[in-house]
């Protein structure tokens, strides 16, 4: 309900506390019909997915037109759901990142090659996740890139912390990894973590081989 008062609001709509989600999705329907062809974001599509859900595959149904980009950790299962997965930024792009955010909180940060080849480590540690990567950059003022770097060979925890408007799962690095975990079923949870025996990356078939037994069949990602 949240989300679709929210975008009543963007769309110039005044709801009131007592308008149902039926309304809303009607006065939002009619409302994004009259504007042509439009692209409509939508972060974080993990809180109140199912509302949300409903009133999205009623809009692309009703808008050819309209075009939904959804940032979200599982699929939405729509007909018309294109996937693109996201992973992690490259050792450039996430040393950029790291040196962006270290700025902010340090006026005149300018590390040498050292500091440079230390980051682009400290980035590939984080396997380029772009929060882990910001928070760590949002210890500069205490910690050296060195410093961090040894930090993190300890222990993800320091990477914690807070900011204005961030949800639950976006105050740190555990926290994101705590919501994701507490996502899964208790068959996905043992699937999981029977495959912690692999060093990296592992195909279904040595998944199955290993814990023999078939992977959870639940959609994800």
């Amino acid at each position: 309900v949240v989300f679709l008062q929210g975008l009543c609001l963007q769309l110039g709509i005044q709801p009131t506390p007592e308008t149902s989600i039926d309304s809303l999705n009607d006065q939002i329907t009619t409302e994004l019909s009259t504007r042509g062809t439009a692209l409509l974001l939508i972060d974080n599509f993990d809180e109140d997915r199912d509302p949300i859900l409903a009133a999205v595959k009623t809009w692309l149904q009703s808008m050819p037109h309209l075009h939904v980009l959804i940032t979200c950790r599982a699929r939405t299962q729509l007909p018309q759901e294109r996937v693109i997965e996201l992973t992690g930024l490259s050792p450039e792009a996430g040393a950029a990142l790291f040196l962006e955010r270290a700025q902010m909180l340090r006026s005149g940060f300018s590390p040498d090659a050292a500091e440079q080849q230390t980051i682009q480590e400290l980035v590939d540690t984080l396997d380029g996740m772009p929060l882990a990567i910001e928070m760590a950059a949002g210890r500069i003022r205490l910690m050296s890139p060195e410093q961090l770097l040894i930090r993190l060979g300890q222990s993800y925890t320091f990477l914690e912390g807070s900011a204005p408007g961030s949800t639950a799962r976006h105050t740190g690095v555990i926290a994101m990894m705590t919501s994701s975990w507490e996502a899964l079923s208790d068959e996905e949870r043992t699937f999981l973590m029977g495959c912690t025996v692999f060093g990296g990356g592992f195909s279904m078939a040595a998944a199955e081989a290993i814990l023999e037994t078939p992977p959870p069949t639940k959609s994800g990602p």
